[in-house]
């Protein structure tokens, strides 16, 4: 297994569609079907229709493959949430097992899946089974997925609103100087201790640290979708619209879709609800 070292872009800028609806959607985790009963139910066409996801498609449902198989339709685009960058993560991992000779001293390991945190669990079963069943062009193809078609923000200037996980790593100039392996651990060690990015941009002193071309994204006239940390429903917060309402909660959690346009004009009402805490 060859993978290419992952180079993310930081952020994509998208005009306005003037040809059809574009639509945002919560922490997915592998709940294909869920999501595409939504799309049917709201007449979904992605001849001119946009998909936004707001991160972790993948782990927990039993559908990660085919959720991370939408980064290549045309009319999906995507963040990246600690999810992904955890799988890109394990994957390299696994391609250092390879390269230095001890896969198979590790593969024959009990406790093998230990030395892989969250990714050793039973949540990420499906990437287990790839590497156990030696499909590792697949894990290939993946990362290389995920590492092309996601980034860490994007912005709708046009629309005046971001759309990204939890908050900006707003240390690039740091991660990009190092090496490969450092940079992998910075992101990796970012992308998991992540907070509300309206948290963030209520402690002043981290402000301070931020460059000042990020300023717009604490603007209070510019709309954030955000996912990561579950809510019973779509919740406002400040100038945040949460979106993670729990697909992977049974009995509890529902699948988030919604247009562009509601979600602005519900800005307005405010709609508060409590935290599952689920991310």
């Amino acid at each position: 297994m060859q993978l290419s070292e992952p180079t993310i872009l930081f952020n994509k800028k998208l005009s306005h569609n003037a040809q059809g609806r574009d639509y945002f959607a919560g922490d997915v985790h592998g709940h294909l079907d869920l999501l595409e009963t939504q799309m049917r139910r709201v007449g979904f066409n992605g001849s001119y229709d946009r998909l936004f996801l707001v991160g972790d498609l993948i782990d927990r449902g039993p559908f990660s493959q085919d959720t991370l198989d939408l980064l290549q339709e045309p009319y999906v685009h995507a963040v990246m949430g600690n999810h992904e960058w955890m799988y890109v993560h394990a994957a390299h991992l696994v391609q250092h097992l390879l390269n230095s000779g001890t896969f198979e001293a590790w593969n024959g390991r009990e406790d093998k899946w230990a030395d892989f945190g969250y990714m050793g669990t039973a949540d990420a079963a499906w990437f287990q089974q790839d590497v156990d069943n030696g499909r590792f062009e697949r894990i290939e193809h993946n990362v290389k997925l995920i590492c092309d078609a996601t980034s860490f923000l994007l912005s709708f200037p046009d629309e005046q609103m971001h759309m990204t996980h939890t908050h900006l790593p707003w240390q690039t100039d740091v991660i990009m100087g190092q090496t490969p392996d450092l940079r992998i651990s910075i992101l990796t060690q970012q992308m998991q201790n992540m907070i509300f990015s309206f948290q963030l941009g209520k402690n002043y002193e981290m402000i301070q640290k931020m460059p000042e071309s990020f300023s717009a994204f604490y603007d209070k006239e510019w709309t954030t979708v955000v996912g990561h940390f579950g809510v019973k429903d779509i919740t406002f917060f400040d100038n945040h619209v949460m979106m993670d309402t729990g697909y992977h909660q049974k009995d509890v959690g529902f699948c988030s879709l919604e247009d562009i346009r509601h979600l602005k004009e519900q800005q307005h009402g405010k709609i508060y609800s409590h935290l599952n805490l689920g991310n």
